[in-house]
């Protein structure tokens, strides 16, 4: 929350003058004296008003830039094992496969399905006759 107030100048000087006795900015001193004044008796309150020091600051700045940019490693390479199964990427290594292997390993890596699609009641559906060639009591069943 932000609150705007317009201090006597009598206050504003006081103001100034601890601020520069903690070392803090006059509204980092300000907010340090109205959170002390609010939880005077209250030490269950979870609030934490501080001012670092540089070479403290500098430590957390780089420590949060650090984290920020494992964070975006780990994006990037979690995007680049996506674009390795991208209907695009599969297709390109399917139509540059030199031998079976290589064939199958870019057909195996087309991600399964998430519809209900059943290609052999499609087969089935678009059969002549009575006779389905592919029963679903025989679902499963394999010939050796």
């Amino acid at each position: 929350m932000t609150i705007l107030l317009t201090l006597p100048a009598a206050v504003e000087e006081k103001l100034k003058e601890e601020a520069a006795r903690r070392g803090i900015t006059p509204e980092m001193c300000a907010m340090q004296i109205f959170v002390q004044h609010l939880l005077a008796g209250n030490q269950t309150a979870d609030v934490r008003v501080q001012q670092l020091s540089g070479p403290e600051h500098a430590a957390r700045m780089q420590a949060m830039f650090d984290q920020w940019q494992a964070e975006e490693e780990a994006i990037d390479a979690a995007s680049k094992e996506l674009a390795l199964h991208s209907p695009v990427d599969i297709m390109q290594r399917i139509e540059t496969a030199t031998s079976l292997d290589d064939l199958f390993a870019a057909a195996n890596a087309i991600p399964e399905s998430d519809d209900d699609y059943d290609l052999l009641k499609a087969l089935d559906d678009n059969r002549r006759g009575e006779r389905p060639l592919f029963p679903p009591e025989l679902k499963g069943v394999t010939c050796r």
